[in-house]
């Protein structure tokens, strides 16, 4: 969770899942959640929010190095702050 078009740093957990279920993780950017539910809300308001699937991406083998596991978690953020952004700024077209 973040605010805005900036995505957080990631630890490697989501690395270390993938490898170990050999799942495929899908990114995903939702924008204009922060208007629908604004920090403290108990609900959430009726508002135009958008969401942006980008293509799956291939886990790392299930007993990869470390190293490995950190090279998945940047491609991750990377693809999450690509769809974070096209979320953000279809809102703002």
């Amino acid at each position: 969770r973040q605010q805005g078009a900036e995505v957080a740093t990631l630890f490697d957990g989501t690395g270390y899942l993938a490898a170990k279920s050999q799942a495929l993780v899908v990114p995903v950017g939702i924008g204009g959640t922060d208007e629908a539910m604004p920090s403290g809300a108990r609900l959430p308001r009726r508002t135009t929010v958008s969401v942006v699937v980008g293509p799956p991406l291939q886990p790392p083998a299930s007993r990869a190095p470390r190293s490995h596991l950190r090279a998945f978690t940047e491609q991750l953020h990377t693809a999450l702050s690509d769809v974070q952004r096209r979320a953000v700024a279809d809102l703002e077209r």
